[in-house]
């Protein structure tokens, strides 16, 4: 009993110790940039020695990996809770897609997803982490409104890299513009005719 409330208490420690370092190292990364943010950074920022960081992260890029991954999650939960809030399915994807453009807002998933991972992760490995969270979430919602009766006859998942293909070209369009809010109005209403057609 003893034990395995110490080992509990362990894993806890070493939980904490995780979430507090990817969360200095999202702020360090998403407001310097990769390249200007340090180990060292990181560390003192997040109060804990070097050795420490090293016992979970091997290197920087290691780090920055388990930040972009937790960006996707938190990202594709942002989409799933949006979408839950309508029953019908179809409803359902363009809500999902519309979160997922104002999820991508924020400075810091700018800066992370759009500037700095395709140097950091190369372009294989972001499609890679992505997989699990952005994609199985689109495919997932294509899925759903196909068997609707929406999208007859069309592959869901060639339809679903098509559409996270552009909406994350739509997402690099949106974070340089001085009207935001309006432009993910209009590629969504451009999205319905698009898929509708």
């Amino acid at each position: 009993m003893a034990v395995a409330t110490t080992r509990r208490s362990q894993q806890e420690r070493s939980d904490q110790t995780v979430g507090s370092l990817l969360g200095v190292a999202r702020d360090l990364f998403g407001t310097s940039g990769y390249a200007a943010t340090s180990l060292d950074d990181v560390a003192r920022a997040a109060g804990v020695s070097k050795g420490a960081l090293y016992h979970h992260f091997a290197s920087k890029p290691e780090l920055f990996r388990a930040v972009f991954e937790r960006e996707q999650e938190l990202l594709a939960k942002k989409v799933l809770t949006a979408s839950a809030k309508k029953r019908e399915h179809w409803e359902a994807f363009f809500t999902g897609c519309r979160a997922f453009l104002e999820g991508s807002l924020d400075p810091k998933v700018q800066r992370i997803t759009l500037l700095d991972a395709p140097g950091v992760l190369g372009w294989q490995r972001m499609r890679e982490l992505e997989a699990p969270h952005s994609f199985s979430v689109m495919k997932s919602a294509v899925e759903k409104a196909a068997a609707d009766g929406r999208l007859p006859h069309r592959d869901p998942d060639t339809v679903a890299h098509i559409i996270l293909g552009a909406m994350c070209e739509a997402v690099a369009h949106i974070a340089t513009s001085e009207k935001p809010h309006r432009l993910i109005s209009s590629y969504i209403d451009e999205l319905r005719l698009l898929v509708t057609n």
